[in-house]
């Protein structure tokens, strides 16, 4: 049986690259770029939620510049983990709307996108059960009493509807019309 492999080896996810040195973080690369990917092989749906439905997980496949592999590990959880794929599909649009602000490699703002998204939405959700916002004081969710030094802000009057579908390049351009060959006549003599 193998150990288990926690995300974070050391430090805090909350301080990777915003230039602090107390608590500087040590991703666990191996889980990141390697554990969905067995999870979704084997079958195992349950150990790959656990990792692709997750915002701090999220966080840290960008900071790690991984982020096209993860677009590539919620086609592939969709595609062989069916049962998953409506869960799968909140948190790939969410990072798909969200993809240029998570592209700045903040790993913080990956917990804020979460926390202005519908409160029963999956990320919102995923974000409260968090040991990355359970674990660091800085990270408590706003409305948590005695939170009063949160990197977080909330958004009390956020829509509680699910955004539309994001809209993305790589779907196949819309059929073209069919071409009609017109030749004039020949001028008279």
């Amino acid at each position: 049986m193998v150990p288990a492999q926690p995300l974070v080896l050391s430090g805090k996810l909350s301080c990777a690259q915003s230039g602090e040195r107390e608590g500087a973080v040590v991703l666990n690369t191996r889980r990141v770029r390697e554990r969905v990917y067995h999870a979704v092989h084997a079958g195992d749906a349950a150990g790959a939620l656990e990792d692709l439905a997750s915002v701090p997980y999220i966080a840290a496949k960008f900071v790690l510049t991984d982020e096209d592999a993860l677009l590539h590990e919620y086609r592939l959880a969709g595609e062989r983990l069916g049962g998953a794929a409506a869960e799968l599909r909140e948190f790939s649009g969410m990072v798909l709307r969200n993809w240029r602000a998570l592209q700045r490699r903040i790993p913080l703002l990956a917990f804020q996108i979460a926390l202005q998204e519908p409160e029963r939405s999956g990320p919102f959700q995923s974000l409260c059960r968090s040991r990355v916002v359970a674990d660091d004081p800085q990270m408590a969710l706003p409305a948590t009493p005695g939170a009063t030094r949160s990197r977080l802000v909330d958004w009390p009057q956020r829509p509680q509807e699910p955004p539309p579908p994001p809209r993305t390049n790589r779907t196949p351009p819309p059929p073209h019309p069919p071409l009609i060959g017109y030749a004039p006549p020949p001028p008279p003599h």
